[in-house]
């Protein structure tokens, strides 16, 4: 799942790691503790679209989605990030979305020698019953949705 690059006026979140600070982007249970919803302004835009997924730097969902999700994978984690639109003075609620990481490369999957995915092989078997997670031991920051979740969000 990533998000969709031709939309060049898709909101763009803004000093998200002063709300959250890097190291707690892999902790999620500092976050978990504190109820009070995450608040973020965006970048400013002429004509801003809101997009249902925002990739970077955390990923962020429209409450359409999070409903999706939610339907399919009830282990996923989710915080509520108010997105601030200064020049409208606006608001939308968004959800930071951290599903479950999983190990499950198959030792099928290939590497670059800089350790970036070639060839990516999922073992079966450590995945039955996720319709969408993480995926441990890659650097890139990979969140699969099977085809089913694929389908249903489309």
């Amino acid at each position: 799942m990533c998000q969709d690059e031709k939309l060049s006026e898709a909101i763009q979140p803004m000093g998200v790691t002063k709300v959250i600070p890097q190291e707690f982007f892999g902790k999620r249970e500092q976050i978990e503790a504190d109820e009070v919803p995450l608040q973020v302004y965006l970048k400013d835009s002429f004509c801003p679209v809101y997009v249902d997924f925002i990739e970077r730097p955390i990923p962020l969902i429209s409450d359409k989605l999070k409903q999706v999700i939610e339907r399919y994978q009830k282990e996923v984690f989710f915080k509520p990030v108010v997105l601030g639109d200064q020049r409208r003075m606006t608001q939308e609620v968004y959800w930071w979305m951290s599903p479950p990481s999983l190990s499950c490369l198959s030792q099928q999957s290939e590497f670059y020698p800089n350790q970036t995915i070639r060839k990516l092989v999922l073992d079966a078997d450590k995945i039955t019953g996720y319709h969408i997670f993480r995926i441990n031991g890659v650097m890139e920051k990979l969140i699969v949705v099977d085809l089913a979740l694929a389908e249903s969000i489309l």
